[in-house]
């Protein structure tokens, strides 16, 4: 499993916001985080995501983009 953030997610032909696997590039479904994700949440806010294609399964943490509502830390 990759200990990679990205940074900036890419904005798809909608306009909006997404975020994209730094693997295979394909798209990314949110999951819950765990326990360790929380408590990394309290100084870079992150959220967790998997790669939604079957032959990737990507999974990881995502940092958000400067300047977006800290939702994260419940």
């Amino acid at each position: 499993m990759e200990s990679r953030l990205p940074d900036q997610p890419l904005t798809d032909y909608t306009g909006q916001n997404r975020h994209v696997c730094p693997k295979c590039h394909g798209h990314l479904s949110r999951i819950p985080r765990r326990v360790i994700d929380h408590m990394l949440s309290f100084f870079v806010p992150i959220q967790r995501y998997r790669c939604a294609t079957f032959a990737c399964q990507w999974e990881g943490n995502v940092r958000l983009p400067k300047g977006a509502p800290n939702t994260t830390g419940k």
